[in-house]
């Protein structure tokens, strides 16, 4: 190999492949002083040996090659080429960080290890170089501060400061004109020092806004004051843009000591500010989404349980009022132990859609249909002291989506803005096409850069300060009055957005009024159209024999009694090895398993399949107290899959039941 190096290790945990790697490398004209199966061996080898070149596997036993890498070059630099059966550009990122020249993917061919070889050889002299050329400048760096200091102390290095510094260098006299200023503030500025010498700094550079500030600092220093060391205030340039200047001021003196003048240096730090800033922002949006997430997961779990609490409630007041008679004493308690179980499940139900775990019927939608249908009901919710202006693409994109939720979006949304005009006002219900590139969404934690329908909703309101707007989405966060409100309207809102897959963003100040826009990805396809309900038909008794599965006792106990004294057979089991069992000792038929989702030991997916294998033709009817992965996938439930949603009422549950035994759901 033509200047190639001539001492070669060979790190290969594999013989085979080792045996071929020194074939090559021999064919090369090189010769393999060593041989080693794992990185300390190698790292051993290298400190002992000194070898021109090691060609390293990725995949050793003990230590990972490319880990191995980074500790040679650490402690003796020497040229790496990286071995590896992945051509995978994540590895070969990883291998350049850590140090080596070059990667190749096993087995390589002469003219590739050769070339490879080549590449590492140059790589590692140019880092050796780079290496000496970043000492240099560190030294360079050093004699340049020290000449700084020296020129601030004597004056007659002034004019060469001024004319070879790159940084901002300018000289002011007592008067504050300018005496002397640099190149470099020229370029940052437009101006010559033509243009301004002679002429005031302040009146010539600085913002009104900053300049009584500035020039009090400069003449309190002249009149015998301190001055201060480092500065930082804004300049304005030939075209008015203003740029932040970070300075370092010196006072000047002659010979006798006496004040003659003032050295100011600088750097424009404009940009750097604004990456601080940037910065920061992106730190609390991130901050504000783990907040939202975990708060969501705790919403969800709290919901669920609820559930499970609730549908015995709802369920044993129901089966009381059937056997009551309305002129009984107990009849109206029943009555409102129901509602309150009602009005608790509503309350759930927002939790659920904030947390993003609720059932959606999820389907092709275009937005101006859903608006212009729903906006009488929405004027005679607001009032009529509200005016309702609509500006609607008439081309825009159609989405996929949830019309009664989107419905649901509308209506918190109005009915806060309502809350937000007591006086009266203007609601403005937008809609445009989108598109969300790369440089928004990077700012946007959880945004994808694509095409979205756009939704706004503003109003005429008195607005919110900075606070607000940071909770305005967490649950139970409220700036009404206590027994105004609960606090869950937007963030139901917030979860049914999320569940769309979409984004919602609120702009608001004091007294200025408040815009929420929502964005929600672009569907393929035709609109569907809406389902005709049709009215349910009266039950004839039930007939079959039902597995119930549920471990919870209370929800358990209530679902088999709803089914008993509706005319089914209930085997009832615990748990699923309870069920298993039962279903393989019962010698008769079992016409539908009814089984919880989430249980101990085995979730009801897998026990289905279980049964399924001893009951081919059984059929499967899933609840739970919310949508789980198990049976659905972003909270759209899998079209195959009957599920019943806790809690659920007697009606529900037998309709459900009857419908399924009797083949009439899909």
């Amino acid at each position: 190999m033509k200047d190639g190096p001539t001492r070669v290790l060979i790190v290969e945990d594999n013989p085979q492949a080792c045996e071929m790697i020194e074939r090559v490398i021999r064919e090369l004209g090189c010769t393999v002083i060593a041989r080693a199966s794992d990185g300390k061996t190698a790292l051993k080898l290298t400190l002992d040996l000194r070898p021109d070149l090691i060609l390293m596997d990725i995949g050793l036993p003990d230590i990972d090659g490319i880990e191995v890498t980074r500790q040679i070059q650490a402690q003796c630099p020497t040229p790496v080429v990286i071995l590896s059966a992945h051509d995978r550009k994540d590895l070969v990122a990883r291998a350049g960080e850590a140090g080596a020249g070059a990667y190749v993917v096993k087995p390589p061919s002469a003219p590739e290890l050769e070339r490879a070889i080549t590449i590492a050889r140059a790589r590692f002299n140019d880092m050796k170089e780079l290496a000496r050329l970043n000492r240099q400048l560190e030294a360079e760096l050093a004699e340049r501060r020290r000449a700084e200091e020296e020129l601030r102390r004597e004056r007659d290095f002034v004019e060469s400061l001024i004319d070879t510094a790159h940084t901002i260098v300018l000289v002011l006299d007592l008067e504050g004109r300018i005496l002397r200023l640099n190149k470099y503030l020229e370029d940052i500025t437009g101006y010559s020092a033509r243009d301004v010498q002679g002429k005031s700094w302040f009146e010539t550079f600085l913002p009104a806004h900053d300049r009584d500030r500035i020039r009090d600092l400069f003449f309190g220093a002249v009149a015998g004051g301190p001055l201060e060391g480092k500065v930082v205030n804004p300049i304005l340039d030939r075209a008015g843009r203003e740029h932040l200047i970070e300075w370092y001021n010196t006072k000047l003196v002659d010979a006798s000591g006496s004040l003659v003048g003032v050295l100011a240096t600088g750097q424009d730090v404009t940009d750097r500010e604004r990456i601080e800033e940037e910065k920061e922002r992106l730190h609390a949006q991130l901050h504000q989404a783990q907040k939202m997430e975990s708060i969501g997961r705790l919403a969800g779990g709290i919901a669920h349980d609820f559930n499970n609490l609730l549908t015995p409630m709802i369920g044993y007041a129901e089966m009381a009022l059937i056997d009551l008679n309305p002129a009984d004493p107990l009849y109206r308690d029943f009555e409102e132990i129901r509602e309150a179980a009602e009005r608790a499940k509503n309350l759930t139900g927002q939790l659920l859609a904030f947390s993003r775990r609720q059932m959606l019927e999820m389907k092709v939608v275009n937005l101006n249909k859903i608006i212009s249908s729903f906006k009488k009901m929405l004027q005679r919710i607001i009032g009529e002291d509200v005016e309702i202006i609509t500006t609607l693409d008439p081309d825009l994109v159609n989405i996929k989506g949830d019309p009664p939720q989107i419905q649901q979006v509308l209506m918190n949304l109005s009915i806060n803005a309502r809350d937000a005009m007591p006086q009266g006002g203007r609601l403005t219900i937008e809609t445009a096409n989108v598109t969300l590139d790369a440089s928004y969404a990077k700012g946007r934690p959880g945004v994808e850069p694509g095409q979205y329908a756009m939704l706004a909703v503003s109003d005429t309101g008195v607005g919110m300060g900075r606070e607000t707007v940071d909770k305005i989405f967490e649950p139970f966060f409220t700036t009404k009055a206590p027994g105004e409100g609960t606090g869950l309207g937007l963030a139901t809102v917030y979860g049914i957005v999320k569940q769309h897959g979409g984004n919602i963003w609120v702009y608001s100040e004091p007294g200025r009024g408040t815009i929420f826009k929502i964005y929600l990805p672009q569907a393929t396809g035709d609109v569907q159209p809406e389902l005709v309900i049709e009215k349910q038909p009266e039950m004839a008794a039930g007939k079959g024999t039902i597995l119930v599965v549920e471990d919870e006792t209370s929800v358990r106990k209530l679902a088999c009694n709803i089914l008993k004294s509706h005319g089914y057979d209930v085997i009832e089991a615990g748990s699923s090895p309870d069920a298993l069992r039962l279903a393989e000792a019962h010698g008769g038929p079992i016409d539908l398993l009814l089984t919880d989702v989430v249980m101990p030991q085995m979730n009801g997916r897998e026990l289905y399949r279980q049964i399924a294998l001893l009951r081919p033709d059984l059929k499967v009817l899933y609840m739970s107290g919310y949508t789980d992965d198990v049976i659905a996938h972003h909270g759209v439930l899998d079209a195959q899959i009957e599920f019943l949603q806790k809690p659920f009422t007697v009606d529900g549950l037998v309709r459900k039941v009857h419908q399924m035994i009797a083949g009439e759901t899909g």
